[in-house]
């Protein structure tokens, strides 16, 4: 019935389309793999493996944009869900009009998350403040310049990277 009626809100916009529907991870991995898909809705509770067993193993072998949408809370698996790789993650009680706006975001590569999950992960400048002296302290560093260097040379801003390597090709 689900999966019915996600399909008849899809049909309601031209630039989307159910291309395929399969009923375990293995049919999701087998067809992930077999065909090129804009994003996929990951269910963390299809049959077989479990969801982020299942991501993990296709972001190991796929770029594709996910979106898990499943009937677990935010609070419990959305996080550990975009930590495995998931652009977003939506609980199947979430309005038909956030569902489309999640799906076009994560298409582009973008993230989505949701307002309520946001509110979660707001955090002071405090808590921000206390953990950069913890870090600095445990790695022996001094100020923020050695922590950035330290990051920069064992690349831990892969954002970074992309925007100078992308930089360094359009000067060559």
């Amino acid at each position: 019935m689900f999966r019915e009626g996600l399909k008849q809100i899809l049909a309601k916009h031209s630039d989307m389309r159910v291309v395929d529907e399969p009923g375990s991870g293995q049919e999701a991995m087998e067809r992930i793999l077999r065909h090129k898909f804009g994003c996929f809705l990951l269910d963390i509770s299809l049959p077989g493996k479990s969801g982020p067993e299942l991501l993990n193993e296709i972001k190991k072998k796929s770029d594709l944009a996910i979106l898990v949408l499943s009937m677990h809370p935010e609070d419990q698996y959305a996080i550990r869900m975009m930590k495995a790789g998931a652009l977003g993650y939506m609980t199947k009680e979430s309005a038909p009009e956030e569902l489309i706006s999640a799906i076009r975001k994560v298409s582009t590569g973008s993230r989505y998350i949701s307002s309520k999950l946001a509110d979660e992960m707001i955090i002071s400048e405090k808590i921000v403040t206390t953990y950069r002296a913890r870090i600095l302290e445990k790695m022996n560093l001094h100020n923020n310049v050695e922590l950035t260097l330290y990051a920069i040379e064992n690349k831990l801003l892969p954002w970074y990277f992309s925007v100078r390597d992308q930089n360094q090709s359009n000067r060559e």
